[in-house]
């Protein structure tokens, strides 16, 4: 009888346990689609084929050849990837507490300049390295002179 009661236990916590997770996975697909995750990934995957079209090295290549690369994201199993990285990071409550922000005005601000801050980071970004390479190949040209001197 203690058996029983055990098996019985044991599959209702399951069970529970089971509703609770995919409660937490479905949570956090949401989380991935308020948060504008998936609409970047989108649009990343648009412009990076947009760049493979203007590449020299594809130049032969007809236009529909990359219509269809992007015909074909699959953008569900993308999601489906991440799911286990934030359940590993985050519990459920945290993931109802993070899509309560991504929700709430300033949240959905954040998502929505979120484009912006990035493409202006990556311009700094790019101005600041193009700068250090110019410091960097000006040090090594003051080595190559010194040691033209010894």
């Amino acid at each position: 009888m203690k058996a029983i009661t055990f098996i019985i236990l044991l599959l209702i916590s399951s069970t529970s346990f089971a509703q609770t997770d995919s409660a937490k996975v479905k949570d956090i697909k949401k989380l991935l689609e308020v948060s504008g995750t998936v609409k970047m990934v989108k649009t990343m995957m648009t412009q990076y084929i947009g760049m493979m079209k203007t590449n020299p090295a594809y130049k032969d290549v007809p236009d529909s050849y990359f219509d269809k690369v992007l015909a074909i994201i699959d953008y569900d199993e993308f999601v489906a990837l991440y799911v286990p990285v934030y359940d590993k990071h985050f519990t459920h409550s945290e993931i109802k507490e993070i899509i309560a922000y991504q929700q709430s005005p300033v949240g959905k601000k954040v998502v929505e300049k979120q484009p912006l801050i990035m493409t202006e980071s990556m311009q700094i970004g790019q101005a600041f390295g193009e700068k250090l390479g110019m410091k960097v190949y000006q040090i090594l040209q003051d080595e190559k002179a010194k040691e033209k001197n010894k």
